[in-house]
């Protein structure tokens, strides 16, 4: 049983022993995540005890795994993909792309979407293939490296490559539309009421139409993105990876931003439940935002101070989030709700479903959002999330889930950057400490230097309230 713990405290903490990247899936009691190691977990929700951990060789599991009601759908960064029996962790089969990956590898989270498995490639391909055989249906050659994941929309399979975004026929492979406008990668696309959402690297927010591609608005503010938008409401939520700013809020009608926080660089994305945002940076902090008072409801930040580029969901008042330092966090959210938002409905990185029985699922997962006055307005955008908390997903279903199931994790490849001091959000200065990549970390070969940042320096706000 969960431990009586206090708003922003540890119920449990289970160790994987190398950093998880990946972002955690829940369904059925268990807690499904991939760690460096190239192992796959599944943990008890409750007690935070394994029941089974399975490893895909020579590589590292980065993003999120998918579920059916039989079977994990999981992959590494040296093309292995495979489907696991559910209840044990047995492999039941399995496929390999020949060849060397680089930078990325296989960072595209699976899609289970009518009895059909979707998954981007190092090799630049998105392949289909049947869930239950293991057998390649087709296999689409988009421009460049696949770093993103699929999500499904109206039958249409979108998945971004290099700087152009793809919409595919689920059924036959066939190119529908592309959007080519983009300058630098693009990140995985969150979708809400018609309409595609995502970001570029080099910072620019794009909303599209979802039937042609039609670029409806963008907004160029930002130095570097790197998350996939989370919808919630009328307002995109943003993760900002470059800066003191930490998350951004955009009106998803017309692009333009309605407020930033200060809060230093986020990877991963919000997820909002219960009336509460929240949001993990690169100091190891995880932050809850009431979103009518605009007021911090908690802080968390580990012992560790290790990065966190997981995205947190929420699930019975319980936050899961994966770390750097190896650890699968299970903390008190404080409020009684699970996660909702665009974001978890399409399935990105990481989500929530609950199933009146093992057959048949209903979709929940995370959204996100923020505090609506953090450091004032400015001028850019950004980022990802969708569906409602313990309701079921919108469309029809086949398989046991939504036509809206989407991979996660391809959004948050890991380059190289500085991670900034910060004040903590109570007001208290922190120690500074921060490290930087020197080499590429999907080799898991790191050097990391020690930063002493001056937080005071870095003048960030506090949400007004």
């Amino acid at each position: 049983m969960l431990n009586e713990t206090e708003p922003g405290e540890v119920h449990w903490k289970y160790e994987t022993r190398t950093w998880i990247r990946s972002s955690p899936t829940t369904s059925n009691g268990t807690v499904f995540v991939g760690n460096s190691s190239g192992q796959v977990h599944a943990i008890d929700l409750a007690t935070g005890q394994n029941r089974w951990e399975a490893t895909l060789p020579n590589g590292s599991v980065k993003a999120s795994p998918a579920i059916d009601a039989d079977r994990v759908y999981a992959g590494n960064n040296a093309g292995y993909f495979a489907a696991l029996d559910r209840a044990s962790g047995e492999e039941v089969w399995s496929i390999s792309v020949d060849g060397r990956y680089t930078l990325g590898g296989l960072t595209s989270s699976p899609l289970v979407y009518q009895q059909t498995v979707y998954v981007g490639m190092h090799d630049g391909k998105l392949y289909a293939i049947d869930a239950s055989s293991g057998e390649v249906q087709w296999a689409f050659q988009t421009g460049s490296q696949i770093e993103t994941s699929p999500i499904a929309v109206d039958g249409t399979i979108c998945i971004g490559s290099g700087n152009d975004l793809y919409a595919i026929s689920s059924g036959d492979g066939q190119e529908q539309w592309v959007v080519t406008e983009p300058s630098e990668p693009v990140r995985t696309p969150s979708e809400h009421d018609g309409k595609l959402y995502f970001t570029s690297k080099g910072g620019t927010v794009y909303a599209v139409d979802g039937t042609d591609g039609t670029v409806e608005w963008t907004n160029s503010g930002y130095y570097r993105l790197d998350s996939t938008p989370t919808v919630y409401e009328d307002s995109l939520y943003l993760g900002l990876s470059s800066g003191p700013d930490g998350l951004a809020n955009i009106d998803t009608d017309t692009g333009e931003e309605q407020w930033v926080s200060g809060t230093g660089d986020v990877f991963g994305s919000p997820t909002v439940a219960g009336g509460t945002v929240f949001f993990c940076n690169e100091l190891g902090n995880i932050f809850a935002v009431d979103l009518d008072s605009e007021e911090y409801a908690w802080t968390f930040r580990s012992e560790s101070r290790e990065r966190m580029r997981s995205s947190p969901t929420v699930v019975d008042g319980v936050l899961y989030v994966g770390s750097d330092d190896g650890l699968l966090y299970a903390v008190d959210a404080g409020i009684d709700a699970s996660s909702v938002g665009s974001r978890t409905e399409d399935r990105s990185l990481g989500y929530h479903t609950q199933t009146k029985t093992v057959a048949q699922q209903e979709s929940s997962t995370d959204g996100q959002q923020e505090p609506k006055t953090a450091n004032g307005p400015s001028d850019s955008t950004e980022t990802s999330g969708a569906g409602g908390a313990n309701s079921p997903s919108s469309g029809g279903q086949n398989g046991g889930l939504s036509p809206w199931a989407m991979g996660a994790g391809g959004s948050t490849v890991a380059l190289m950057g500085y991670l900034f001091g910060k004040k903590a959000l109570d007001g208290e200065s922190t120690s500074g400490e921060s490290d930087r990549e020197s080499v590429d970390e999907d080799t898991m070969d790191r050097d990391e230097d020690t930063v002493n940042l001056d937080e005071d320096t870095l003048d960030l706000e506090e949400p007004d309230g």
